[in-house]
């Protein structure tokens, strides 16, 4: 493992510890605007799953 990959592992893992400290608040329900539409959503979910999508794509 390089150093890239140990320090991508190392923030991933400081980033699931303050998920889970904070999980009230990144589930709390919200108004997402976009610029035609809005929605109600999980904006902490979603932005979990938006640097989950660009960490995987990063290391393909």
């Amino acid at each position: 493992m390089n150093i890239l990959g140990a320090v991508i592992g190392l923030v991933l893992v400081l980033l699931a510890v303050f998920s889970l400290v904070n999980w009230p608040l990144f589930s709390a329900p919200a108004s997402l605007f976009f610029i035609v539409f809005g929605i109600q959503g999980l904006l902490g979910v979603i932005l979990l799953g938006v640097v989950l999508v660009l960490v995987g794509w990063f290391l393909l």
